[in-house]
């Protein structure tokens, strides 16, 4: 995971700078990688102890098949960059079932991925 986040930065500062219009006056590089930014400070700021519905305000869940307990999250500004979380339930009678109330347990780096489809 940690070399998915290092293509990123790569990308964005050695790759990203020769495709932008060419012929074109480009931008800063920060302006360049400003959502990848944005995304780096959401993912900072999740916490575990934080409720399933905090998540949701920088992250929804990712399409496909997944288990309301360890679920794909994906940044809402860019479905590709991804990130997976373990939650606690809230009650351990409402298990298999989410609930908002649940709590982040574990959190991973965020990664790289093609968005899944339902």
């Amino acid at each position: 995971m940690k070399a998915a986040i290092v293509l990123m930065i790569l990308t964005c500062t050695l790759i990203w700078p020769a495709w932008s219009g060419v012929g074109q006056a480009t931008g800063t590089r920060v302006e360049e990688c400003s959502m990848i930014v944005d995304a780096l400070q959401a993912a900072q700021r999740l916490k575990p102890g934080l409720s399933r519905s905090q998540v949701d305000e920088d992250f929804e869940l990712d399409g496909g098949i997944s288990f309301p307990q360890q679920p794909t999250y994906v940044y809402k500004k860019c479905r590709y960059i991804k990130i997976d979380l373990s939650f606690g339930a809230e009650d351990i009678t409402r298990r298999p079932n989410a609930s908002p109330r649940d709590t982040v347990r574990q959190i991973s780096k965020l990664y790289l991925a093609y968005p899944v489809a339902d």
